[in-house]
Protein backbone atom coordinates (compact mmCIF):
# COMPACT_ATOMS: atom_id res chain seq x y z
CA UNK A 1 0.00 0.00 0.00
CA UNK A 2 1.38 3.41 -0.95
CA UNK A 3 1.67 6.36 1.36
CA UNK A 4 -1.73 8.07 1.75
CA UNK A 5 -2.10 11.62 0.45
CA UNK A 6 -1.90 14.23 3.19
CA UNK A 7 -4.93 16.49 3.62
CA UNK A 8 -4.70 20.10 4.72
CA UNK A 9 -6.38 20.28 8.18
CA UNK A 10 -7.71 23.78 7.41
CA UNK A 11 -9.55 22.50 4.32
CA UNK A 12 -11.67 20.09 6.40
CA UNK A 13 -15.10 21.29 7.51
CA UNK A 14 -15.88 21.75 11.21
CA UNK A 15 -18.41 18.89 11.30
CA UNK A 16 -16.02 16.47 9.63
CA UNK A 17 -13.20 17.55 11.91
CA UNK A 18 -15.30 16.87 15.00
CA UNK A 19 -16.18 13.39 13.73
CA UNK A 20 -12.64 12.31 12.87
CA UNK A 21 -11.26 13.71 16.14
CA UNK A 22 -13.32 11.18 18.13
CA UNK A 23 -12.56 8.46 15.56
CA UNK A 24 -8.82 9.13 15.78
CA UNK A 25 -8.94 8.75 19.56
CA UNK A 26 -10.69 5.34 19.29
CA UNK A 27 -8.45 4.15 16.45
CA UNK A 28 -5.43 5.21 18.46
CA UNK A 29 -6.31 2.65 21.17
CA UNK A 30 -6.23 -0.12 18.56
CA UNK A 31 -2.74 0.79 17.29
CA UNK A 32 -1.12 -0.61 20.43
CA UNK A 33 -2.33 -4.15 19.53
CA UNK A 34 -0.36 -6.19 17.02
CA UNK A 35 -3.45 -8.34 16.46
CA UNK A 36 -6.65 -6.42 17.25
CA UNK A 37 -9.32 -8.54 19.00
CA UNK A 38 -12.58 -8.76 17.10
CA UNK A 39 -14.64 -7.44 20.02
CA UNK A 40 -12.64 -4.16 19.90
CA UNK A 41 -13.24 -3.83 16.16
CA UNK A 42 -16.99 -4.42 16.67
CA UNK A 43 -17.06 -1.84 19.47
CA UNK A 44 -15.42 0.89 17.33
CA UNK A 45 -17.56 -0.01 14.31
CA UNK A 46 -20.80 0.23 16.27
CA UNK A 47 -19.76 3.48 17.92
CA UNK A 48 -19.17 5.18 14.56
CA UNK A 49 -21.78 3.30 12.48
CA UNK A 50 -19.24 1.81 10.09
CA UNK A 51 -18.34 -1.76 9.16
CA UNK A 52 -15.58 -3.82 10.77
CA UNK A 53 -13.75 -3.99 7.45
CA UNK A 54 -13.79 -0.19 7.17
CA UNK A 55 -12.32 0.05 10.69
CA UNK A 56 -9.47 -2.22 9.58
CA UNK A 57 -8.80 -0.03 6.51
CA UNK A 58 -8.77 3.13 8.64
CA UNK A 59 -6.44 1.43 11.10
CA UNK A 60 -4.01 0.54 8.30
CA UNK A 61 -3.98 4.15 7.04
CA UNK A 62 -3.52 5.50 10.56
CA UNK A 63 -0.54 3.20 11.19
CA UNK A 64 1.23 4.66 8.12
CA UNK A 65 0.41 8.29 8.95
CA UNK A 66 -0.84 8.76 12.52
CA UNK A 67 -2.59 12.09 12.01
CA UNK A 68 -6.21 13.00 12.56
CA UNK A 69 -6.57 14.41 9.04
CA UNK A 70 -5.69 10.96 7.62
CA UNK A 71 -9.12 9.67 8.67
CA UNK A 72 -11.07 12.41 6.82
CA UNK A 73 -13.34 11.40 3.99
CA UNK A 74 -12.03 11.93 0.49
CA UNK A 75 -13.39 14.87 -1.50
CA UNK A 76 -16.48 14.09 -3.54
CA UNK A 77 -16.41 14.76 -7.27
CA UNK A 78 -13.77 14.86 -9.95
CA UNK A 79 -10.17 15.60 -9.02
CA UNK A 80 -8.94 19.13 -9.59
CA UNK A 81 -7.82 19.94 -13.17
CA UNK A 82 -9.62 16.92 -14.63
CA UNK A 83 -10.12 17.38 -18.38
CA UNK A 84 -12.97 15.67 -20.19
CA UNK A 85 -12.75 17.37 -23.58
CA UNK A 86 -11.45 15.35 -26.56
CA UNK A 87 -7.73 15.64 -27.14
CA UNK A 88 -8.32 17.27 -30.55
CA UNK A 89 -10.37 20.03 -28.93
CA UNK A 90 -7.68 20.53 -26.25
CA UNK A 91 -5.10 20.95 -29.03
CA UNK A 92 -7.24 23.59 -30.74
CA UNK A 93 -7.65 25.55 -27.47
CA UNK A 94 -3.92 25.40 -26.76
CA UNK A 95 -3.08 26.47 -30.33
CA UNK A 96 -5.39 29.51 -30.26
CA UNK A 97 -4.11 30.61 -26.84
CA UNK A 98 -0.47 30.28 -27.91
CA UNK A 99 -0.92 32.09 -31.23
CA UNK A 100 -3.48 34.79 -30.48
CA UNK A 101 -3.50 35.33 -26.70
CA UNK A 102 0.15 35.06 -25.63
CA UNK A 103 1.49 38.03 -27.62
CA UNK A 104 2.26 41.70 -27.01
CA UNK A 105 -0.78 42.87 -29.02
CA UNK A 106 -3.41 42.10 -26.40
CA UNK A 107 -6.72 40.53 -27.39
CA UNK A 108 -9.63 39.92 -25.06
CA UNK A 109 -10.51 36.52 -23.67
CA UNK A 110 -13.88 36.74 -25.42
CA UNK A 111 -12.11 36.93 -28.78
CA UNK A 112 -10.08 33.83 -27.87
CA UNK A 113 -13.33 32.03 -26.97
CA UNK A 114 -15.02 33.00 -30.25
CA UNK A 115 -11.98 32.08 -32.37
CA UNK A 116 -11.58 28.70 -30.62
CA UNK A 117 -15.21 27.76 -31.12
CA UNK A 118 -15.00 28.85 -34.79
CA UNK A 119 -11.94 26.66 -35.44
CA UNK A 120 -13.63 23.67 -33.81
CA UNK A 121 -16.76 24.09 -35.94
CA UNK A 122 -14.71 24.32 -39.15
CA UNK A 123 -12.85 21.13 -38.24
CA UNK A 124 -16.01 19.25 -37.38
CA UNK A 125 -15.19 19.11 -33.66
CA UNK A 126 -17.61 19.80 -30.79
CA UNK A 127 -17.35 23.43 -29.74
CA UNK A 128 -16.21 23.75 -26.09
CA UNK A 129 -18.09 25.93 -23.66
CA UNK A 130 -17.02 29.45 -22.80
CA UNK A 131 -16.19 28.47 -19.21
CA UNK A 132 -13.96 25.59 -20.32
CA UNK A 133 -11.90 27.89 -22.56
CA UNK A 134 -11.58 30.62 -19.93
CA UNK A 135 -10.44 28.05 -17.32
CA UNK A 136 -7.67 26.95 -19.65
CA UNK A 137 -6.65 30.57 -20.27
CA UNK A 138 -6.40 31.09 -16.51
CA UNK A 139 -3.86 28.27 -16.29
CA UNK A 140 -1.37 30.35 -18.31
CA UNK A 141 -0.31 32.27 -15.22
CA UNK A 142 3.47 32.05 -15.08
CA UNK A 143 6.62 34.00 -15.90
CA UNK A 144 6.84 32.87 -19.54
CA UNK A 145 3.21 33.79 -20.27
CA UNK A 146 3.57 37.24 -18.69
CA UNK A 147 6.80 37.85 -20.58
CA UNK A 148 5.11 37.06 -23.91
CA UNK A 149 2.12 39.29 -23.13
CA UNK A 150 3.71 42.17 -21.21
CA UNK A 151 7.44 41.95 -21.81
CA UNK A 152 10.36 40.94 -19.63
CA UNK A 153 10.23 44.10 -17.49
CA UNK A 154 6.67 43.51 -16.28
CA UNK A 155 7.28 39.78 -15.93
CA UNK A 156 10.29 40.37 -13.70
CA UNK A 157 8.35 42.95 -11.72
CA UNK A 158 5.73 40.30 -10.92
CA UNK A 159 7.69 37.06 -10.64
CA UNK A 160 11.34 37.81 -9.87
CA UNK A 161 12.17 37.23 -6.18
CA UNK A 162 13.61 40.20 -4.29
CA UNK A 163 14.62 38.96 -0.89
CA UNK A 164 17.43 41.43 -0.21
CA UNK A 165 17.31 44.90 1.30
CA UNK A 166 19.40 48.05 1.07
CA UNK A 167 20.36 49.31 4.52
CA UNK A 168 22.39 52.43 5.24
CA UNK A 169 23.40 53.15 8.82
CA UNK A 170 24.75 56.72 8.79
CA UNK A 171 23.19 59.88 7.40
CA UNK A 172 24.69 61.35 4.20
CA UNK A 173 26.40 58.05 3.33
CA UNK A 174 24.05 57.39 0.37
CA UNK A 175 21.72 59.85 -1.37
CA UNK A 176 19.38 58.87 -4.20
CA UNK A 177 18.32 61.37 -6.91
CA UNK A 178 15.65 61.01 -9.58
CA UNK A 179 13.04 62.95 -11.60
CA UNK A 180 9.28 62.72 -11.95
CA UNK A 181 6.59 64.58 -13.86
CA UNK A 182 4.33 66.20 -11.26
CA UNK A 183 0.66 65.21 -11.48
CA UNK A 184 -0.71 68.76 -11.71
CA UNK A 185 -1.26 71.55 -14.23
CA UNK A 186 0.27 74.96 -13.37
CA UNK A 187 -0.47 78.46 -14.67
CA UNK A 188 1.80 81.22 -15.90
CA UNK A 189 2.69 84.04 -13.51
CA UNK A 190 -0.08 86.27 -14.91
CA UNK A 191 -2.51 83.27 -14.91
CA UNK A 192 -3.32 83.89 -18.58
CA UNK A 193 -2.44 80.40 -19.82
CA UNK A 194 -1.81 76.85 -18.65
CA UNK A 195 1.90 75.97 -18.82
CA UNK A 196 1.45 72.22 -18.34
CA UNK A 197 2.94 69.76 -15.87
CA UNK A 198 6.27 70.68 -14.22
CA UNK A 199 9.23 68.38 -13.56
CA UNK A 200 10.45 67.62 -10.04
CA UNK A 201 14.00 66.51 -9.18
CA UNK A 202 14.35 65.13 -5.62
CA UNK A 203 17.28 63.98 -3.47
CA UNK A 204 16.58 61.66 -0.49
CA UNK A 205 18.94 60.55 2.26
CA UNK A 206 18.53 56.75 2.45
CA UNK A 207 19.49 56.39 6.13
CA UNK A 208 17.03 58.93 7.54
CA UNK A 209 14.56 59.20 4.60
CA UNK A 210 14.66 63.02 4.75
CA UNK A 211 14.37 65.08 1.57
CA UNK A 212 17.77 66.75 1.29
CA UNK A 213 16.83 68.96 -1.65
CA UNK A 214 14.64 69.36 -4.71
CA UNK A 215 14.34 71.41 -7.87
CA UNK A 216 11.05 72.28 -9.60
CA UNK A 217 10.97 73.55 -13.17
CA UNK A 218 8.98 73.46 -16.39
CA UNK A 219 12.10 72.38 -18.26
CA UNK A 220 12.57 68.63 -18.93
CA UNK A 221 15.19 66.79 -16.86
CA UNK A 222 18.74 67.84 -17.64
CA UNK A 223 22.16 68.24 -16.06
CA UNK A 224 21.02 71.70 -14.95
CA UNK A 225 18.19 70.35 -12.80
CA UNK A 226 20.44 67.66 -11.32
CA UNK A 227 23.19 70.15 -10.51
CA UNK A 228 20.83 72.61 -8.89
CA UNK A 229 19.24 69.80 -6.87
CA UNK A 230 22.67 68.70 -5.59
CA UNK A 231 23.60 72.28 -4.68
CA UNK A 232 20.28 72.73 -2.90
CA UNK A 233 20.83 69.47 -0.97
CA UNK A 234 24.41 70.17 0.15
CA UNK A 235 24.17 73.84 1.14
CA UNK A 236 22.12 75.23 4.06
CA UNK A 237 18.61 76.02 2.89
CA UNK A 238 17.63 79.64 2.32
CA UNK A 239 14.06 78.47 3.05
CA UNK A 240 15.15 77.48 6.57
CA UNK A 241 16.78 80.87 7.15
CA UNK A 242 13.53 82.55 6.08
CA UNK A 243 11.26 80.20 8.06
CA UNK A 244 13.32 78.76 10.93
CA UNK A 245 12.87 75.04 11.47
CA UNK A 246 11.24 74.41 8.10
CA UNK A 247 14.18 72.61 6.50
CA UNK A 248 17.31 72.13 8.69
CA UNK A 249 18.79 69.32 6.54
CA UNK A 250 22.03 69.94 4.62
CA UNK A 251 25.47 68.41 4.13
CA UNK A 252 27.80 66.95 1.53
CA UNK A 253 27.00 63.33 0.80
CA UNK A 254 29.56 60.57 0.26
CA UNK A 255 27.76 58.75 -2.55
CA UNK A 256 24.98 59.69 -4.97
CA UNK A 257 22.90 56.80 -6.30
CA UNK A 258 21.19 57.49 -9.65
CA UNK A 259 19.83 55.56 -12.62
CA UNK A 260 21.50 55.45 -16.03
CA UNK A 261 19.80 58.52 -17.53
CA UNK A 262 22.03 60.78 -19.64
CA UNK A 263 21.18 63.81 -17.53
CA UNK A 264 22.09 62.05 -14.27
CA UNK A 265 25.44 60.71 -15.47
CA UNK A 266 26.43 63.61 -17.73
CA UNK A 267 30.01 64.83 -17.93
CA UNK A 268 29.11 68.04 -16.06
CA UNK A 269 27.65 66.13 -13.08
CA UNK A 270 30.54 63.66 -13.02
CA UNK A 271 33.09 66.48 -13.12
CA UNK A 272 31.35 68.37 -10.29
CA UNK A 273 31.16 65.25 -8.12
CA UNK A 274 34.81 64.40 -8.75
CA UNK A 275 35.79 67.98 -7.93
CA UNK A 276 34.25 67.72 -4.46
CA UNK A 277 34.98 64.07 -3.64
CA UNK A 278 31.45 62.69 -4.18
CA UNK A 279 31.10 59.19 -5.63
CA UNK A 280 28.53 58.93 -8.44
CA UNK A 281 27.08 55.40 -8.60
CA UNK A 282 24.48 54.05 -11.04
CA UNK A 283 21.86 51.34 -10.66
CA UNK A 284 22.20 48.05 -12.54
CA UNK A 285 20.63 48.39 -15.99
CA UNK A 286 17.10 46.98 -16.16
CA UNK A 287 16.65 46.86 -12.36
CA UNK A 288 14.70 50.01 -11.37
CA UNK A 289 13.79 48.57 -7.96
CA UNK A 290 17.36 49.28 -6.82
CA UNK A 291 16.12 52.87 -6.41
CA UNK A 292 13.09 51.86 -4.38
CA UNK A 293 13.59 54.54 -1.70
CA UNK A 294 13.36 57.46 -4.12
CA UNK A 295 10.53 55.77 -6.07
CA UNK A 296 8.41 55.42 -2.92
CA UNK A 297 9.14 59.02 -1.98
CA UNK A 298 7.94 60.17 -5.41
CA UNK A 299 4.72 58.21 -4.90
CA UNK A 300 4.18 59.77 -1.47
CA UNK A 301 4.66 63.31 -2.79
CA UNK A 302 2.34 62.70 -5.73
CA UNK A 303 -0.41 61.46 -3.39
CA UNK A 304 -0.18 64.84 -1.64
CA UNK A 305 -0.41 66.64 -5.00
CA UNK A 306 -3.56 64.70 -5.93
CA UNK A 307 -5.50 66.79 -3.43
CA UNK A 308 -4.75 70.07 -5.23
CA UNK A 309 -6.99 71.71 -7.85
CA UNK A 310 -5.73 71.02 -11.34
CA UNK A 311 -4.31 67.59 -10.53
CA UNK A 312 -4.05 65.02 -13.30
CA UNK A 313 -4.16 62.09 -10.83
CA UNK A 314 -1.97 59.03 -11.39
CA UNK A 315 -3.81 57.57 -14.39
CA UNK A 316 -6.67 58.20 -16.79
CA UNK A 317 -9.05 55.90 -14.93
CA UNK A 318 -8.76 57.86 -11.69
CA UNK A 319 -8.97 61.18 -13.53
CA UNK A 320 -12.27 60.33 -15.21
CA UNK A 321 -13.94 63.47 -16.61
CA UNK A 322 -12.03 65.85 -14.32
CA UNK A 323 -10.89 68.90 -16.35
CA UNK A 324 -7.39 69.50 -14.97
CA UNK A 325 -6.62 72.55 -17.12
CA UNK A 326 -9.84 74.36 -16.25
CA UNK A 327 -9.45 73.58 -12.53
CA UNK A 328 -5.79 74.70 -12.33
CA UNK A 329 -5.17 77.59 -9.92
CA UNK A 330 -1.49 77.42 -8.84
CA UNK A 331 1.48 79.04 -10.55
CA UNK A 332 4.88 77.36 -10.58
CA UNK A 333 6.19 79.51 -7.70
CA UNK A 334 3.07 78.86 -5.64
CA UNK A 335 3.46 75.11 -6.19
CA UNK A 336 7.11 75.44 -5.12
CA UNK A 337 6.12 77.14 -1.86
CA UNK A 338 3.36 74.58 -1.28
CA UNK A 339 5.82 71.71 -1.68
CA UNK A 340 8.23 73.38 0.76
CA UNK A 341 5.56 73.40 3.45
CA UNK A 342 4.35 69.87 2.66
CA UNK A 343 7.85 68.41 2.80
CA UNK A 344 8.98 70.34 5.88
CA UNK A 345 5.77 70.30 7.92
CA UNK A 346 4.06 67.11 6.77
CA UNK A 347 6.41 64.51 5.28
CA UNK A 348 9.32 65.13 7.66
CA UNK A 349 7.03 65.00 10.70
CA UNK A 350 5.09 61.85 9.72
CA UNK A 351 6.19 58.52 11.24
CA UNK A 352 7.95 56.47 8.58
CA UNK A 353 6.84 52.85 8.41
CA UNK A 354 10.36 51.42 8.01
CA UNK A 355 12.06 53.74 10.53
CA UNK A 356 9.40 53.71 13.24
CA UNK A 357 10.02 57.45 13.79
CA UNK A 358 9.55 60.63 11.76
CA UNK A 359 12.36 61.45 9.28
CA UNK A 360 12.97 64.73 11.14
CA UNK A 361 13.62 62.81 14.39
CA UNK A 362 15.84 60.30 12.56
CA UNK A 363 17.91 63.18 11.14
CA UNK A 364 18.30 64.85 14.54
CA UNK A 365 19.34 61.57 16.18
CA UNK A 366 21.91 60.99 13.44
CA UNK A 367 23.79 64.14 14.48
CA UNK A 368 23.39 63.82 18.26
CA UNK A 369 26.17 62.17 20.26
CA UNK A 370 25.65 59.80 23.18
CA UNK A 371 26.35 62.72 25.52
CA UNK A 372 23.45 64.64 23.97
CA UNK A 373 25.58 67.12 22.03
CA UNK A 374 24.50 68.09 18.51
CA UNK A 375 27.21 67.76 15.83
CA UNK A 376 26.03 69.35 12.60
CA UNK A 377 27.38 68.22 9.20
CA UNK A 378 30.52 70.06 8.03
CA UNK A 379 29.77 73.26 6.15
CA UNK A 380 31.10 73.97 2.68
CA UNK A 381 33.75 76.69 3.02
CA UNK A 382 33.14 78.38 -0.33
CA UNK A 383 29.44 78.04 -0.93
CA UNK A 384 29.23 80.24 -4.01
CA UNK A 385 32.00 78.35 -5.77
CA UNK A 386 30.34 75.05 -4.92
CA UNK A 387 27.08 76.24 -6.44
CA UNK A 388 28.92 77.49 -9.51
CA UNK A 389 30.48 74.07 -10.08
CA UNK A 390 26.98 72.67 -10.56
CA UNK A 391 25.27 75.72 -12.13
CA UNK A 392 24.85 76.00 -15.92
CA UNK A 393 26.85 78.57 -17.84
CA UNK A 394 27.05 80.27 -21.25
CA UNK A 395 29.93 81.92 -23.08
CA UNK A 396 29.42 85.66 -23.63
CA UNK A 397 31.49 88.61 -24.82
CA UNK A 398 32.47 91.13 -22.14
CA UNK A 399 32.00 94.52 -23.76
CA UNK A 400 32.06 98.06 -22.38
CA UNK A 401 28.25 98.06 -22.18
CA UNK A 402 28.23 94.87 -20.12
CA UNK A 403 27.27 91.25 -20.72
CA UNK A 404 24.20 90.60 -22.85
CA UNK A 405 22.12 87.62 -21.66
CA UNK A 406 18.38 86.97 -22.19
CA UNK A 407 17.56 90.49 -23.41
CA UNK A 408 19.19 91.88 -20.25
CA UNK A 409 22.57 93.46 -19.54
CA UNK A 410 24.76 92.70 -16.51
CA UNK A 411 27.65 94.71 -15.12
CA UNK A 412 30.02 94.99 -12.19
CA UNK A 413 32.83 97.52 -11.61
CA UNK A 414 35.59 94.86 -11.24
CA UNK A 415 34.89 93.86 -14.87
CA UNK A 416 35.88 97.30 -16.22
CA UNK A 417 39.62 96.48 -16.34
CA UNK A 418 39.12 93.46 -18.64
CA UNK A 419 36.15 94.64 -20.75
CA UNK A 420 36.96 94.22 -24.45
CA UNK A 421 34.94 93.03 -27.49
CA UNK A 422 37.33 90.08 -27.93
CA UNK A 423 37.13 88.98 -24.26
CA UNK A 424 34.92 85.86 -23.90
CA UNK A 425 33.98 84.75 -20.37
CA UNK A 426 31.92 82.03 -18.70
CA UNK A 427 28.67 83.40 -17.29
CA UNK A 428 27.05 81.12 -14.69
CA UNK A 429 23.40 81.71 -13.88
CA UNK A 430 20.56 80.40 -11.75
CA UNK A 431 17.28 80.06 -13.68
CA UNK A 432 15.31 81.29 -10.65
CA UNK A 433 17.66 84.22 -9.82
CA UNK A 434 18.07 86.12 -13.07
CA UNK A 435 18.77 89.39 -11.26
CA UNK A 436 22.43 88.39 -10.96
CA UNK A 437 25.01 86.22 -12.71
CA UNK A 438 28.50 85.00 -11.87
CA UNK A 439 31.34 85.74 -14.29
CA UNK A 440 34.53 83.65 -14.38
CA UNK A 441 37.31 85.92 -15.56
CA UNK A 442 40.24 84.61 -17.66
CA UNK A 443 42.49 84.61 -14.56
CA UNK A 444 40.06 82.33 -12.63
CA UNK A 445 38.35 84.93 -10.43
CA UNK A 446 34.57 84.87 -9.89
CA UNK A 447 32.78 88.21 -10.11
CA UNK A 448 29.10 88.66 -9.29
CA UNK A 449 27.39 90.94 -11.81
CA UNK A 450 23.93 92.43 -11.40
CA UNK A 451 21.34 93.30 -14.02
CA UNK A 452 21.46 96.94 -15.10
CA UNK A 453 18.99 96.84 -18.02
CA UNK A 454 16.31 94.60 -19.43
CA UNK A 455 13.66 92.39 -17.82
CA UNK A 456 16.11 91.07 -15.21
CA UNK A 457 16.62 94.64 -13.96
CA UNK A 458 12.93 95.11 -13.28
CA UNK A 459 11.74 96.48 -16.60
CA UNK A 460 8.26 95.07 -17.18
CA UNK A 461 8.18 92.34 -19.79
CA UNK A 462 5.55 92.47 -22.50
CA UNK A 463 2.83 89.95 -21.93
CA UNK A 464 2.81 87.06 -24.38
CA UNK A 465 0.39 87.28 -27.31
CA UNK A 466 -2.88 85.46 -26.99
CA UNK A 467 -4.32 83.23 -29.71
CA UNK A 468 -6.29 86.01 -31.43
CA UNK A 469 -3.30 88.40 -31.54
CA UNK A 470 -1.00 85.66 -32.82
CA UNK A 471 -3.46 84.76 -35.57
CA UNK A 472 -3.83 88.40 -36.63
CA UNK A 473 -0.09 89.07 -36.97
CA UNK A 474 0.42 85.78 -38.80
CA UNK A 475 -2.33 86.77 -41.26
CA UNK A 476 -0.64 90.13 -41.82
CA UNK A 477 2.69 88.38 -42.45
CA UNK A 478 1.15 85.96 -44.96
CA UNK A 479 -0.63 88.79 -46.77
CA UNK A 480 2.63 90.74 -46.96
CA UNK A 481 4.46 87.84 -48.63
CA UNK A 482 1.65 87.42 -51.15
CA UNK A 483 1.55 91.13 -52.08
CA UNK A 484 5.34 91.38 -52.39
CA UNK A 485 5.44 88.34 -54.67
CA UNK A 486 2.69 89.88 -56.83
CA UNK A 487 4.61 93.15 -57.16
CA UNK A 488 7.81 91.35 -58.14
CA UNK A 489 6.02 89.19 -60.73
CA UNK A 490 4.23 92.20 -62.27
CA UNK A 491 7.50 94.15 -62.47
CA UNK A 492 9.27 91.28 -64.24
CA UNK A 493 6.37 90.86 -66.68
CA UNK A 494 6.27 94.59 -67.55
CA UNK A 495 10.03 94.63 -68.10
CA UNK A 496 9.88 91.72 -70.52
CA UNK A 497 6.98 93.36 -72.43
CA UNK A 498 8.86 96.65 -72.71
CA UNK A 499 11.94 94.91 -74.11
CA UNK A 500 9.81 93.27 -76.77
CA UNK A 501 8.26 96.63 -77.82
CA UNK A 502 11.49 98.70 -77.89
CA UNK A 503 13.58 98.10 -81.15
CA UNK A 504 16.75 99.49 -79.57
CA UNK A 505 16.58 96.93 -76.83
CA UNK A 506 15.85 94.23 -79.42
CA UNK A 507 18.92 95.27 -81.50
CA UNK A 508 21.03 95.29 -78.37
CA UNK A 509 19.86 91.81 -77.55
CA UNK A 510 20.68 90.54 -81.08
CA UNK A 511 24.18 92.03 -80.99
CA UNK A 512 24.80 90.37 -77.67
CA UNK A 513 23.68 87.02 -79.08
CA UNK A 514 25.98 87.33 -82.13
CA UNK A 515 28.93 88.33 -79.96
CA UNK A 516 28.46 85.27 -77.74
CA UNK A 517 28.26 83.00 -80.80
CA UNK A 518 31.48 84.43 -82.24
CA UNK A 519 33.34 83.99 -78.94
CA UNK A 520 32.18 80.38 -78.82
CA UNK A 521 33.52 79.67 -82.31
CA UNK A 522 36.87 81.23 -81.45
CA UNK A 523 37.19 79.03 -78.38
CA UNK A 524 36.35 75.87 -80.35
CA UNK A 525 38.83 76.44 -83.21
CA UNK A 526 41.53 79.10 -82.80
CA UNK A 527 43.07 78.31 -86.28
CA UNK A 528 39.90 79.03 -88.25
CA UNK A 529 39.80 82.38 -90.11
CA UNK A 530 37.63 85.14 -88.79
CA UNK A 531 34.24 85.28 -90.47
CA UNK A 532 32.85 88.78 -90.88
CA UNK A 533 29.56 89.37 -89.26
CA UNK A 534 26.45 89.68 -91.40
CA UNK A 535 25.32 93.24 -90.85
CA UNK A 536 22.55 93.20 -93.48
CA UNK A 537 19.87 92.82 -90.86
CA UNK A 538 21.07 95.80 -88.86
CA UNK A 539 18.85 98.82 -89.35
CA UNK A 540 20.53 102.21 -89.32
CA UNK A 541 18.68 105.44 -88.96
CA UNK A 542 20.24 108.72 -90.00
CA UNK A 543 19.26 111.79 -88.15
CA UNK A 544 19.51 114.99 -90.26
Amino acid sequence: MGKPQQRDPHSISSDEWGRITVLARDIGHLVAHDRVPRELLVKVANAHCISERHVQRLLSKFRLNPRTSTLAKAKVGRPTATRLLPSAVEEVIAHVIQKHYLKREHVSQEEVVARTRSVCRRRGLPAPSRGAIRRRIAQYNDYVSDMRRSGSKQAKQRWEPRTGSFFVERALDVVQIDHTLVDIMVLSDDRSEVLGRPWLTVAIDVATRVVLGFYLSMDPPSAVSVGLCIAHAVLPKPEDARDHGLWPMFGKMKLIHVDNGKDLVSAAIQRGCEEHGIVLDTRPIGKPYYGGHIERLMGTLMKMVHGLPGTTFSNVRKKGDYDSERKATLTLMELHEWMLQKIGRSYHTRVHRMLGVAPLVAWERAWRTEAGEVMLPPLISRREEFRLDFLPFQLRRLQRTGIQLWQSRYWSEPLACIAHPDCVVQVHYHPHELGRVWVRTPDGRVVEAHAVAGPAAGRPRMRAMNAAERERVETQCDTGFAKCDRIENMAASETRARNRRNPRNATKDRRSFLRQARDKDLRSDNSSPDVPLDRSSVQVKRFV
